[in-house]
């Protein structure tokens, strides 16, 4: 019986020869990576403020890691606008990220210092008590919600002090407030201190742009009373006439300019405010020059997360992964060429058929695999064979899209400063490949022989969007019922899905045109009347064994890639490093085409023919440990703090993993018919010529197969 050890003896006799073309292959993807992370497209033209111009300031979405669901900013009692509140355009990516922005009653003015101004007085609801269900302000601090602000399309960043250290996370936005440790009780944040970096042209240094945005929450109880020229209204939230301040920080005194500072804060005899009853908001606006960042560097820092996340470990994963790749490489490779030639050359022509049971028990181990080439291209039952035509092409739709995206992605033109653009590309990009989709599709099924070529192509149309659709409208009605911002109109939803999926429709009958149209696969040998019987298959070929065990190898390369994409999905991270991603990604596809093909070999060699969906469950099998990962991750970095939250994330990322799983099973598929279209036409025939397809006369008839068969099995 053939192992893993023989395979690798064999192919430890190349290692030497490759070990100038594994540092050339290193310094080659290590530099595309380098040259790819370099380019940058903004995406946006660059908007220059003269001194004392307004700055917008406009506030987006709440979002929370353990809540999951975005609310809209004014869903709670913050302070609005004196013109009323303002929407601004929203793209469809944006509407299916609940995006949301809105115009803020913050006014800043470029180089225009402003010290503890007043915004507005709220009532945010009753006192937190125990048994008592708390006010909106109350939940979203208990919930860690944050706010999102954003000037000059560039998201806020947030001050923070944890353990006596200050710190600026480019993540997340800044905390609505927080919980105290000592009472249990929550304090919102109603002081901010806004601070804008600018950066002066060189050309004209009276103009000015924007490379740094910051917020500082604070927490200060102001004990304050109308003013004398205030009138009677109460606190309806409008921006009323200034208050005066019972106990003023030095900050809020009059003709002050010391900007507030967290030492005020929590100075002797000052306390923090609690999240209910009369609130008065107030705010800093700081603006620092910076000659050194400029406009186009500005987003950075925030792709790097100012280098929170630990990119050495990153690479050196990937390092990990390209090593065990060319190990891999240099295995396949032996298999072909070292095994093959050189056995072909030992052992002499074979017929495609044993002619003697002799010549069959001479045969080694390790050519086995010769015996069922007359049942290798065996196709699979109909229903089966229509299956996964339609698996394999939405697969290769799922691989073309995630190409395309990473690939444009790398090149800049899905960045964060184009809001909404990595939604609009994947939909894009999908209902495009469309194409594909028919293609592969009606190609396979017609080399598989299948007759239900309507069926066939139905199933490609939609096999992922009919559970991609229930997904959406499942977690859209648990989005209205939690008002969230993810919640989309029910109309528009219709309206859209109804677009893209005749459209979708039309790319993938187009594609099953040309496919149809196109010759079949032409396997290198003849297919026997009668199926051979397989043998006993060893225990460690049995199939959940060779899933499980051989789905952790790639899955190595990607835990890091896949702990940040997480992070950039629920926790708000703003990681664009595209040019890792596509490393990873081609890495993590070759990885699992030749842990497909390793399998396969190893199953003819036992005489199992049945490879087809067995070399595609093989690919996708990485995706076991991907769902593992995600638990993990939704266990110990979520905090997920309902049932609604946990049916959102274990509903959508159960749909991602089910994509991932038919996009990697696709590519294993498809490296293992290659491998074996390769592997068969080696064979020769009586007069020393290769198949390629040709039919050679069989010598045995159908009950001299079954004997042989039998002596062969007992042999």
């Amino acid at each position: 019986m053939i192992t893993m050890m023989d395979m690798i003896a064999n192919a430890n006799t190349m290692v030497s020869a490759c070990q100038s073309k594994v540092l050339a292959i290193s310094m080659l993807l290590f530099a595309t990576a380098t040259c790819i992370d370099a380019i940058y497209l903004p995406g946006v033209d660059p908007h220059s403020f003269r001194a004392h111009d307004v700055v917008p300031l406009h506030v987006g979405k709440l979002t929370s890691s353990a809540a999951l669901f975005p609310m809209d900013y004014y869903g709670l009692p913050f302070c609005r606008p004196a013109a009323g509140v303002h929407h601004l355009d929203q793209n469809f990516g944006q509407l299916l990220a609940g995006d949301r922005t809105s115009t803020s009653p913050y006014e800043l003015r470029m180089q225009q210092e402003v010290y503890c101004q007043q915004l507005c007085s709220m009532d945010l609801g009753s006192a937190q008590k125990d048994g008592t269900e708390p006010n909106t302000i109350v939940a979203a601090i208990q919930n860690a919600y944050h706010h999102h602000w954003i000037v000059d399309n560039l998201n806020s960043a947030a001050v923070m002090k944890p353990k006596n250290k200050t710190a600026t996370n480019y993540w997340q936005g800044f905390p609505v407030g927080f919980v105290s440790a000592k009472d249990g009780l929550a304090y919102v944040n109603n002081h901010v201190n806004i601070i804008v970096t600018f950066h002066s042209e060189d050309f004209e240094p009276d103009s000015h742009r924007i490379v740094k945005f910051a917020v500082e929450p604070l927490s200060i109880k102001h004990d304050f009373a109308p003013a004398e020229t205030k009138g009677e209204e109460g606190f309806d939230g409008v921006i009323p006439d200034q208050f005066e301040i019972l106990n003023p920080l030095e900050s809020s005194k009059k003709d002050s300019r010391e900007h507030t500072t967290r030492r005020m804060t929590t100075a002797k005899g000052r306390s923090a405010q609690l999240a209910s009853g009369p609130v008065l908001f107030t705010y800093d606006v700081i603006w620092i020059e910076d000659p050194f960042t400029r406009w186009a560097s500005r987003w950075d820092i925030y792709m790097s997360n100012d280098d929170t996340i630990p990119f050495s470990r990153c690479w050196q994963q990937l390092f990990r992964g390209l090593v065990d790749m060319i190990v891999m490489l240099i295995m396949i490779t032996a298999i072909l060429c070292h095994n093959l030639q050189k056995q072909r050359e030992q052992y002499g022509p074979i017929l495609t058929h044993v002619a003697t049971v002799e010549d069959s028990i001479s045969l080694p181990e390790d050519q086995h695999w010769r015996l069922v080439c007359r049942d290798v291209f065996r196709p699979p039952p109909p229903t089966a064979a229509l299956l996964l035509s339609a698996a394999c092409g939405t697969g290769a739709q799922l691989f073309s899209t995630s190409s395309l995206v990473i690939i444009f992605g790398a090149l800049g033109f899905l960045n964060p400063a184009r809001r909404g653009s990595l939604m609009m590309g994947w939909i894009l990009f999908f209902v495009l490949s469309g194409t594909v989709n028919g293609y592969v599709t009606a190609r396979l099924y017609k080399t598989l022989r299948g007759g239900a070529w309507r069926w066939a192509k139905l199933t490609a149309c939609f096999m992922l969007p009919v559970p991609a659709v229930v997904v959406f409208a499942f977690m859209d009605l648990l989005s209205w019922r939690m008002g969230s911002t993810l919640a989309v109109p029910f109309m528009s939803a219709l309206a859209v899905c109804a677009i893209l999926l005749a459209f979708h429709v039309m790319f993938v009958s187009a594609g099953a045109r040309f496919g149809y149209s196109a010759s079949p696969v032409e396997s290198p040998m003849p297919i026997s009347d009668v199926p051979q019987q397989i043998p006993k298959q060893p225990r460690f070929m049995n199939p959940f064994i060779t899933t499980i065990a051989c789905g952790i190898f790639p899955c190595t390369l990607i835990f890091a890639e896949l702990t940040l994409i997480l992070a950039n999905l629920w926790k708000g991270y703003t990681n664009y490093a595209f040019g890792y991603t596509l490393m990873v990604f081609i890495l993590f596809a070759i990885e699992c085409a030749m842990i497909s093909i390793l399998v396969a070999y190893l199953q003819l060699c036992n005489r199992d023919y049945h490879w087809w969906w067995r070399s595609f469950c093989t690919a996708g099998s990485p995706v076991i440990y991907i769902f593992i990962v995600v638990i993990i991750f939704g266990t110990r970095h979520l905090g997920i703090s309902s049932v609604e939250a946990m049916i959102l994330y274990y509903g959508y990322m159960a749909f991602f993993s089910l994509c991932a799983f038919v996009m990697l099973g696709a590519v294993g598929f498809f490296a293992t018919f290659w491998f074996t279209l390769k592997l068969y036409s080696t064979i020769e025939d009586a007069d020393g010529h290769e198949t390629s397809g040709k039919e050679s006369e069989l010598t045995l008839d159908k009950g001299s197969l079954h004997e042989r068969q039998a002596v062969l099995d007992q042999a």
